[in-house]
């Protein structure tokens, strides 16, 4: 009997020993599971505030400067539900959005599979890119200067990174009235062999009454698309539309400063001003107004106001001045000092 009553209680303290080690485990794997969850948000915040930082320098640099980063995508992220749009980055780890606001435009797609791999940054006129490294181009941008009234023949040469075949259809988004970018290839299927290196003729040309730079960009477009810069400066014996002086820096204190920039118009018809616009982190911190037009062969008084930020630091920017379809610009730098 004593027996028969000693095997009855050693089976329910082996029962309750492995209840106890069961639900112990239980809570050591969800507690492992839990950290390696945070760990990967780390990551992925961590990723965010890096690529952030990237892209402003890359845009500050100008059209057609680009920069190859290395990323991680940490596991536990949902690819699907993550996207580059507007001016922010998201990344969906875990159900859970994690969200960075850049400030500048960007266009482009996540890498589709998680873990570590290169990226391509570039920037144009208007946004920066972020693509998957599956074409090598050299140069890395259209970036052209030639005279008014002139034309010129470049090559690109693009290599399919990839061990694999790939068609990327060719299409040049470039429109201006003052000048041209083309190619016998655009609008068609580009073929590429594993590794292979196409070379892609394109023809610059600008209008005898073209003065300023353009842009645009050429696509090559698939299942994950991939873009580069175009940038054409045609260059006037003399500038109809100049802005002085092009190079301002200024410190302001604790109130507002004014300035003043003289853009002038050299040629020998009016010319109606369409457009100023700021670019860089300095437009938050600056109050201007200009508008009507510029008699020919004259010059007006551009007045900037420049406002004290609220810590002590460097803000750069562009300031361009559009008129008659042209464009004059001055680079603007802004410290605050206590």
């Amino acid at each position: 009997m004593q027996k028969g009553q000693s095997s009855i209680e050693t089976i329910i303290l082996m029962a309750v020993g492995m209840l106890i080690l069961a639900a112990f485990l239980s809570f050591a794997w969800n507690q492992i599971e839990t950290n390696t969850i945070l760990q990967n948000q780390q990551k992925g915040i961590y990723l965010l505030d890096s690529l952030k930082e990237n892209i402003k320098d890359v845009y500050f640099l100008g059209v057609g400067t680009t920069k190859e980063i290395e990323i991680e995508i940490p596991e536990f992220t949902d690819l699907e539900k993550s996207f580059i749009e507007d001016d922010s980055l998201l990344l969906n780890i875990y159900g859970t959005d994690f969200v960075s606001n850049v400030g500048i435009n960007v266009n482009g797609d996540w890498p589709s599979e998680i873990g570590k791999q290169k990226i391509i940054l570039t920037s144009f006129s208007d946004y920066v890119g972020i693509y998957s490294k599956l074409l090598f181009f050299t140069p890395s941008s259209l970036n052209q200067t030639i005279n008014q009234g002139f034309f010129k023949d470049f090559n690109l040469n693009a290599t399919n990174l990839l061990n694999e075949n790939k068609t990327y259809f060719l299409n040049i988004e470039f429109d201006s009235d003052f000048s041209s970018v083309s190619s016998n290839l655009d609008n068609t299927n580009i073929y590429f062999s594993d590794n292979e290196t196409k070379q892609i003729p394109f023809l610059f040309s600008c209008e005898p009454d073209s003065s300023g730079t353009y842009y645009g960009q050429v696509d090559f477009i698939s299942d994950i698309n991939v873009s580069l810069p175009i940038s054409l400066t045609c260059v006037a014996n003399q500038s109809k539309l100049t802005i002085f002086p092009d190079n301002l820096s200024v410190t302001v204190t604790d109130e507002i400063v004014e300035e003043e920039l003289l853009v002038c118009n050299n040629s020998a018809a009016n010319l109606i001003i369409t457009d100023t616009s700021v670019d860089g982190g300095i437009r938050n911190f600056l109050v201007y107004s200009f508008n009507g037009e510029i008699e020919a062969n004259r010059c007006k008084i551009l007045t900037l106001n420049f406002i004290v930020p609220p810590e002590d630091e460097q803000f750069l920017g562009v300031i361009a001045v559009f008129a008659g379809g042209l464009k004059t610009s001055s680079n603007l730098n802004l410290v605050k000092e206590s």
